[in-house]
């Protein structure tokens, strides 16, 4: 699915989540990536959401300078659970 016919983008740029710009400021870098627009279906093949990704390419941009945060993916609790008990399982040890 293309940038043009996908609502959630549309939605993000009217709340003013995401806008283009017109003019870089000076000393500022152009960081180019691409947009994903997924649909997420449940077990009955319906559609239950919609996702936008903005991807940049993550080489070109400098620290304190084109961004100033990092996000992390969130760990699901279950996953962690099983992580734990395979470490306890097997005696492994964790650091």
């Amino acid at each position: 699915m293309g940038e043009g016919n996908c609502t959630e983008f549309s939605n993000l740029q009217y709340t003013g989540v995401f806008k283009w710009i017109e003019e870089v400021p000076e000393r500022r870098n152009v960081i180019s990536g691409h947009i994903i627009c997924k649909e997420k279906l449940n077990e009955q093949r319906v559609l239950a959401k919609r996702k936008v990704c903005v991807i940049a390419w993550g080489f070109s941009q400098v620290l304190g300078k084109d961004f100033t945060e990092n996000f992390m993916l969130v760990l699901r609790f279950t996953i962690l659970q099983i992580l734990l008990a395979i470490i306890a399982y097997h005696n492994f040890e964790l650091y």
